[in-house]
């Protein structure tokens, strides 16, 4: 049943059933990206870099961190309290500001201009329903190369002064990568070699 099923899959796309020329195939291998490609982000322990959009952040080393296609993440051994990075929409920090506490449920706290790592950034904290319970948090929003990000850190409100020390730290490292080691950083390709 399986290889009838398989044979009616191949027939339907339309493939001829003829073989790939194996130099030509060998050759388009010569060059090709493999493993994570660290032009799109990468950890260096507790320090996340990025050569393409120039930036750096550290989280706290406890932290456990992954970089996913929209947002760098970091949540802590307890899974207690959550730090993210992603671009939002707007045309400046404040702006960004102003959508973010538009979502149901979200009241803005003490909030203001602010400058982190040398870059426009408006700053706030907040508090937030959610099914589990009131969150609170800290988020910033920082002008860069033309793109605004939104640093957020939060945690259920009771343990907000437990984690409030940890997102300032980290929101506030956040600055444009400058290191040549880092930013020169290339991929890990295939090579092909002559036997």
């Amino acid at each position: 049943n399986r290889n009838t099923r398989i044979q009616a899959q191949i027939a339907a796309t339309g493939a001829s059933g003829s073989r790939v020329n194996r130099r030509e195939y060998v050759e388009r291998l010569d060059g090709l990206v493999f493993g994570d490609n660290p032009r799109e982000g990468f950890f260096q322990e507790n320090a996340f870099y990025h050569p393409d959009l120039r930036f750096q952040l550290a989280f706290p080393r406890s932290f456990k961190t992954q970089n996913q296609k929209q947002a760098v993440v970091g949540v802590s051994e307890a899974q207690d309290a959550i730090i993210a990075l992603t671009l939002a929409a707007g045309a400046s920090p404040e702006a960004a500001a102003r959508q973010f506490f538009t979502q149901q449920g979200v009241q803005a706290g003490r909030s203001g201009r602010d400058t982190i790592g040398g870059l426009p950034a408006h700053t706030a904290f907040f508090e937030a329903l959610a099914e589990q319970g009131t969150l609170r948090g800290q988020v910033s929003f920082v002008s860069y190369d033309g793109k605004i990000y939104r640093i957020l850190g939060y945690t259920p409100a009771a343990r907000f002064s437990t984690y409030e020390g940890a997102f300032e730290t980290s929101i506030r490292s956040f600055r444009p990568l400058t290191d040549p080691r880092y930013l020169q950083v290339q991929p890990r390709r295939v090579a092909l070699v002559d036997r």
